[in-house]
């Protein structure tokens, strides 16, 4: 998890490695040295009745005879395991930290639909993510998205009356592609 390109998952992979790493630490340093101090004391103060701990022998379970198949042959095993972690590993790696495209939006009926009557239309499919421009200040909004309509990449620019409060609006500006289409961002 550490190595795929998703901030989230890099901090569950850095968790995941300190919880057994605390665990086997612990294991190694404070259970020696309680067992060490309690002794034979340490069954004196039974927690579980002993019907509910005593289960026979759990080697001859299915864990006892998978860990008997595991070291008559642990290089087939091994080679298993590492294929299937180096698979994993691989999918994982081609993960899209980025939204989605437009074309793999969700949806039917009249939203894929509508979707589609625009692409056959010749807009953009930017006008589906545009770009808010917040204008502060009693700044002029039409003049910014004039300025915006001539940026390369950008196919228009809009300021409507109605998206003022105060001194602040809002301008919209539509670019050419999709911003999460493949190669934008490289």
């Amino acid at each position: 998890m550490i190595i795929l390109p998703l901030p989230f998952l890099r901090s569950i992979g850095i968790g995941g490695m300190l919880i057994p790493a605390v665990s086997v630490i612990t294991a190694i340093t404070l259970l020696p040295a309680l067992l060490a101090t309690l002794g034979t004391r340490i069954n004196s103060l039974r927690v579980l009745p002993k019907r509910f701990v005593d289960r026979g022998h759990p080697e001859d379970g299915g864990w006892g005879r998978w860990a008997r198949f595991v070291l008559r042959r642990p290089w087939p095993v091994a080679i298993v395991g590492i294929t299937i972690v180096a698979v994993l590993v691989g999918i994982g790696t081609q993960l899209n930290p980025n939204e989605s495209q437009l074309k793999n939006f969700p949806g039917t009926g009249t939203a894929i639909a509508g979707r589609q009557m625009l692409a056959d239309a010749g807009i953009s499919p930017g006008v589906m993510k545009p770009f808010d421009v917040l204008v502060e200040h009693g700044g002029n909004p039409q003049t910014v998205a004039a300025k915006l309509s001539k940026v390369d990449g950008i196919v228009g620019a809009t300021a409507p009356a109605s998206w003022r409060r105060g001194s602040d609006s809002i301008v919209e500006a539509f670019p050419a592609i999709d911003g999460a289409a493949p190669g934008i961002q490289g």
